[in-house]
């Protein structure tokens, strides 16, 4: 599982399903949203050059990593119920996502935020294809560097 800084709050998974564009994959169908825009989460956004202006604390530092949208990647998984009928079975497909995505996710461009929506073909699919897939799709889709 991703750290939480790293996963997409309800608002943020809200704006990106409604501005995102859409990349597929034979394994799964992704959201993507490049955040250029101020607007992009909760907190209101901070120029360097406002930040600089201001004395620095640890709390602040965090907050600033978390929530700048230019440079965080936030990512989220999906498993419909169409994909996996329990609850476990989801889950366990959520997690594999995860897992999938994380040595991928210092490649990814700053301020990009995923949602990643699994196909049925993900239950029959072994960990390092569903690597290999994400990071087929993430070049074609041109969040990767």
């Amino acid at each position: 599982m991703l750290k939480s800084i790293h996963r997409l709050s309800t608002k943020q998974f809200m704006e990106v399903m409604e501005k995102g564009r859409i990349a597929t994959s034979p394994l799964f169908v992704v959201r993507i949203l490049q955040n250029n825009s101020k607007t992009f989460g909760s907190p209101p956004f901070q120029s360097p050059a406002e930040l600089a202006t201001q004395p620095i604390r640890s709390d602040k530092l965090r907050t600033l990593r978390r929530d700048n949208p230019s440079v965080s990647k936030k990512i989220s998984a999906v498993t419909p119920k169409k994909v996996a009928s329990t609850a476990v079975l989801r889950n366990r497909v959520r997690r594999q996502i995860y897992e999938a995505v994380r040595p991928l996710k210092d490649s990814l461009i700053p301020g990009v935020s995923i949602i990643i929506f699994a196909k049925h073909e993900v239950l029959k699919a072994t960990l390092p294809t569903m690597t290999a897939d994400l990071k087929q799709l993430f070049s074609k889709a041109k969040i990767s560097v």
